[in-house]
């Protein structure tokens, strides 16, 4: 099988890369699935989406440090395939990208990935639904992001400071903006903790890098885990600059989270009750508060002098 050709032969297969990579990709990103649960037996479908995902994998094992042409691609399947039973099947694929891809290769298609993300975040209808499937896109980019920076070397990180500080608060703005996108297209307030917050998953937050597991934390889209994953590749990426490079980007992320103001919700602070008009700016402005929490206390956790 194709599979068992791919790792015999090994970099072998290179003259035939842009004959076999195409195709699978196309296979494996076949939504037209009858399996929730798992694969169905019954349906060619589900198989061959199946088989596909596994001959990328060993493609991305053997040859992975020629797979520039490919990794938009190999990125957008990572983050767009939903079905439950192909969740740990995707990690197990991102985790080998990153193993197998030369991290100056995977970071700048990832940060790529994350502006087009952003801008699909910011054109969504608004609906719950789509929010969450935006939402789970970027949160299983924050944590290929974690991944890449937690097997980086100093000098790699800081090659690329200013463009990883800039993606990373690209991350950190993708759960204000939802909350946003969900009032504006008609959302009640009072609706957003119970689908878009969803603080009753906060408790399961906390964990190191390798606690990050996409069934758990990456098939539902919120604001609190996508705050939390961000705040994991913001931590990873810092414990890697000395404090001299850390400073600008935590004034850089506190300018942000203030918007303008001196003090961080100063002005929500100071109202006597919530106004329709202001319901969306408001939202906006908390969640960035709340981001830049989860960033404060995964530092904290991670290394509490830094967080000093």
């Amino acid at each position: 099988c194709l599979q068992t050709a791919i790792e015999q032969l090994g970099r072998g297969i290179m003259e035939r890369l842009n004959d076999i990579a195409p195709p699978l990709l196309q296979m494996a990103s076949s939504r037209e699935c009858k399996g929730k649960k798992g694969p169905a037996a019954d349906d060619a479908k589900d198989l061959v989406k199946a088989r596909a995902l596994q001959v990328i994998q060993a493609l991305v094992k053997n040859v992975g440090a020629f797979l520039s042409p490919f990794l938009k691609d190999i990125l957008q399947l990572l983050t767009t395939q939903l079905l439950p039973w192909e969740t740990p099947m995707l990690e197990d694929l991102g985790r080998d990208l990153v193993a197998c891809v030369p991290a100056r290769l995977l970071l700048p298609a990832v940060q790529s990935a994350v502006v087009a993300a952003e801008q699909d975040l910011s054109s969504a209808a608004g609906g719950e639904s789509e929010l969450a499937v935006c939402l789970v896109r970027m949160q299983r980019l924050a944590s290929l992001k974690a991944w890449i920076f937690a097997q980086a070397t100093p000098d790699f990180v800081s090659s690329g400071l200013e463009v990883s500080a800039n993606a990373l608060l690209r991350l950190l703005s993708a759960g204000p903006k939802a909350a946003v996108q969900f009032l504006q297209s008609g959302g009640e307030v009072d609706d957003l903790t119970s689908k878009l917050l969803k603080p009753e998953q906060s408790g399961k937050i906390v964990g190191s890098i390798a606690a990050v597991n996409w069934p758990e934390r990456c098939s539902v889209g919120t604001v609190f885990q996508m705050h939390a994953l961000s705040a994991e590749a913001f931590t990873q990426f810092a414990l890697r600059l000395d404090l001299e490079q850390i400073r600008p980007c935590m004034r850089q992320l506190l300018d942000w989270a203030r918007d303008g103001q001196a003090v961080a919700l100063a002005k929500q602070g100071s109202k006597k009750g919530a106004s329709e008009d202001g319901s969306a700016t408001d939202t906006d402005v908390a969640c960035r508060f709340l981001a830049v929490l989860s960033v404060m206390r995964a530092l904290a956790s991670a290394a509490p002098g830094i967080s000093e």
